[in-house]
């Protein structure tokens, strides 16, 4: 059965599909599916343990177990809160649920077909032009806008109006 598994899952690798970095997350969250499987069974190891007399003798080190469950269970709801949200609505995730084949039936999003715009304010120094050369010369095929905002001398940052996006 775990040879099953192991190879069923082995297959995502060798393709040659780019998957965006998905494999990542996912990784994390198996990872910590075992960090609860482990913690869990510890506990009950912890609690099983009994002494001469039939008293559990174990029971500040299944009160440890408990606790770093809970921490676990803390860090993990974090994480999700933090990184879902960036997993659920990144145009490499939206694809995948797109059809390989583009018919007049299926609905494209304008998000999804459009290209990658990396937005640069303008200040005084000329960081920002200089970082818009360095990008374009490293990420060829991304477009580099640098004059829709501006940082003020006092560090604030103040966008000129501009047409629908």
């Amino acid at each position: 059965m775990l040879f099953w598994i192991t190879h069923s899952k082995s297959t995502m690798l060798l393709t040659e599909q780019d998957n965006g970095g998905l494999f990542y997350p996912k990784a994390i969250k198996h990872l910590i599916t075992g960090l609860y499987f482990m913690e869990i069974s510890l506990l009950a190891l912890f609690l099983l343990i009994r002494d001469a007399q039939g008293e559990a003798v174990c029971i500040a080190q299944a009160c440890l177990m408990a606790f770093a469950t809970v921490l676990t269970a803390v860090y993990h709801h974090l994480l999700r809160r933090a990184f879902d949200p960036l997993l659920l609505f990144s145009p490499v995730a939206g694809q995948h649920r797109l059809p390989r084949e583009s018919s007049a039936s299926s609905f494209h999003h304008k998000a999804l077909r459009s290209s990658f715009i990396i937005r640069l304010p303008i200040d005084a120094r000329g960081t920002g032009a200089a970082e818009a050369s360095q990008i374009r010369e490293e990420l060829r095929g991304l477009d580099v806008v640098e004059d829709e905002a501006t940082i003020t001398p006092t560090g604030n940052l103040r966008l000129r109006s501009i047409g629908p996006v």
